[in-house]
């Protein structure tokens, strides 16, 4: 598990009939050198290193949010 920070594309701990983590289980943010980064506890993932503790949550749950299909 990379501690630096950057975005990972691991997938284990995921089901394979999900294709893709929507990051919206619990996630682990950490303080880094200059600000806080967030890892999603399912898949692994850690998000872009962020000025706060709460925007780099969200910085990580928008790499898993999807577009809306549209209906």
């Amino acid at each position: 598990m990379p501690l630096s920070g950057e975005t990972t594309n691991n997938r284990r701990g995921t089901r394979s009939s999900t294709p893709r983590c929507e990051h919206d289980h619990p996630m682990l943010v950490v303080g880094a050198d200059t600000g806080y980064y967030a890892r999603c506890l399912r898949c692994l993932t850690a998000g872009p290193e962020r000025p706060s503790a709460e925007a780099a949550r969200q910085a990580l749950w928008m790499l898993g949010a999807r577009p809306s299909s549209g209906g």
